[in-house]
């Protein structure tokens, strides 16, 4: 019981930690199911985001017009 006492504030912590990173893993989980994707920067297994895309002048005029 004394180990538990001395160790009160790591636990607490810890077990905010456990509940952040479960709340962001099902977070990305229910993105990913829902077909939404998360940006890693790796174009090659890019889901359509764009945003490695370089337009076409004609579309770069129109979209500042």
């Amino acid at each position: 019981m004394e180990w538990l006492a001395d160790n009160t504030g790591t636990i607490v912590v810890g077990g905010i930690l456990l509940v952040v990173i479960i709340r962001i893993a099902v977070k990305v989980a229910g993105d990913l199911r829902h077909g939404k994707c998360t940006c890693g920067g790796d174009c090659d297994g890019c889901c359509g985001c764009d945003a490695g895309r370089i337009l076409p002048k004609s579309d770069k005029t129109e979209k500042n017009s």
